[in-house]
């Protein structure tokens, strides 16, 4: 936003805000906003009633900003007090907009808020300038009749309107080429719910498609592949950069997979899939970041299959399954490099004096390559990722005693023998242990399962 300061307040806010006795509300978080002609007005919203949520287009370039409330109200849609709350809740929004544009204000970008059908039926709504805000309607059957007008009249102002929708969900065959722009939740979705939501929403005319609720690479390159053309979603919090680079994965091996998936198999058995391959164990620990009020750490592959369990599991396979491509010829040589790193890192840990997890350790192997195999930084490629300090500071700066042993088994790579002495002895192991350990993994590595349907 551009800060301009206004120590005068606008009659169209004012009204918005303090009329609730107009919608029937008998309850309202919009907050007093008090300034003396020094703090931005809009600064000042922004920070006490409303978050932002950028969207992007298929370049990865910000296109809109989706404003909700910071404290939003809850309730149950059933209750009796659901129509009053939801109405304090868009009265909030409405109001942020008119404080964001007041005057001439000019956003930086069109803010979009997510607002009951029944809100475009006040008149405040056409003080709004059409160019720089975009509402996002959630309609009932109930309310289109009147609203069927009104959608007319804004559009032909120059309104840019969305339809809200949920997997599942009916559409009134009335907005069929009424509405031509609709927005979808994809976060609970899989691969097949996806295209069937896509096709729906085609079938209505929509035109235009927004991806909501992105939570992982898999549901964002999904989306991409069905045309979706905005996305937006806490995936893109923790990962500004735009992927650019199909995932490699071997397609045999996830239909391997979700075949064991399907059967409910014990999750031990898609452990054995899933440890030898670098690529496929980064996407199911990033996977885990969708999980919803999730914050648990992680610091071994058991541990993320633990906590994704089959149902997740599920999903994530068929979203790889709709996106991914099989490795490129120069993949399997780095592939084993980071196994046989994973397989060394184990053995270390085993054999160190200084106390170490062995499986965290082997994890910490597997994912070093990551940079090789995607051609971005590590350091970005490991930032979102929730691993345990430990792991994220030895990968990212090479700190604490798991760093020493990642710059051992590099040392033994490179046959570097003095290295090797300096580092073993920090890690306190036997620099002749460490030469037979390496020997060992690289055996291990060149005979490990990495091709799908062997023995």
């Amino acid at each position: 936003m551009d800060p301009t300061s206004s120590a005068k307040e606008s009659k169209k806010e004012r009204n918005i805000n303090t009329n609730a006795a107009e919608h029937n509300t008998i309850s309202t978080h919009v907050l007093p906003i008090i300034t003396d002609g020094t703090k931005s007005r809009q600064q000042e919203i922004l920070e006490r009633l409303l978050k932002q949520q950028f969207l992007h287009d298929r370049s990865g370039q910000v296109t809109a900003i989706e404003l909700s409330p910071r404290i939003r109200l809850t309730y149950d849609e059933d209750a009796k007090s659901a129509k009053a709350l939801r109405q304090s809740d868009d009265t909030t929004l409405i109001a942020g907009l008119f404080s964001l544009t007041e005057e001439g204000k000019q956003p930086r970008f069109p803010l979009l808020i997510s607002i009951d059908a029944t809100a475009l039926l006040s008149n405040d709504i056409g003080y709004l300038p059409p160019h720089h805000v975009i509402f996002a309607l959630d309609v009932t059957q109930g309310n289109i009749a009147a609203l069927l007008p009104k959608l007319g009249q804004y559009q032909k102002e120059g309104y840019r309107l969305l339809l809200n929708y949920r997997y599942g969900t009916d559409i009134s065959p009335a907005l069929s080429g009424r509405i031509r722009q609709a927005r979808l939740e994809v976060g609970q979705l899989n691969a097949t719910e996806l295209e069937k939501a896509t096709e729906t929403l085609r079938h209505y005319g929509m035109q235009k498609l927004i991806a909501s609720d992105i939570r992982c690479q898999e549901s964002l390159d999904c989306c991409i592949k069905l045309k979706f053309d905005e996305f937006q979603g806490s995936y893109f919090d923790h990962n500004p950069a735009w992927p650019t680079k199909i995932t490699e994965i071997s397609r045999l091996r996830l239909l391997e997979l979700l075949d064991l998936v399907i059967a409910r198999h014990d999750l031990g058995e898609l452990e054995t899939l899933i440890k030898f391959d670098a690529r496929l164990s980064y996407q199911l620990i990033a996977y885990t970041n969708s999980l919803e009020h999730n914050e648990t750490t992680i610091d071994s592959l058991p541990q993320a299959l633990q906590l994704l369990k089959h149902d997740d599991l599920y999903r994530w396979l068929t979203l790889l399954l709709h996106t991914s491509t099989d490795p490129a010829p120069a993949t399997p040589a780095v592939l084993k490099r980071g196994l046989s790193r994973a397989f060394f890192l184990e053995a270390m840990a085993r054999k160190s004096l200084q106390r170490t997890d062995p499986q965290a350790m082997y994890l910490m192997g597997l994912l070093s390559v990551m940079d090789q195999l995607t051609g971005h930084d590590l350091t970005r490629l490991i930032a979102p990722l929730r691993l345990t300090p430990e792991i994220k500071q030895a990968m990212t700066d090479y700190k604490g005693v798991a760093g020493l042993m990642l710059k051992l088994a590099q040392a033994a790579e490179s046959g570097e023998q003095s290295r090797i002495d300096d580092y073993a002895a920090r890690c306190l192991i036997n620099p002749v242990e460490v030469n037979l350990a390496m020997i060992n993994a690289l055996v291990m590595a060149e005979t490990s399962d990495l091709q799908p349907g062997s023995a």
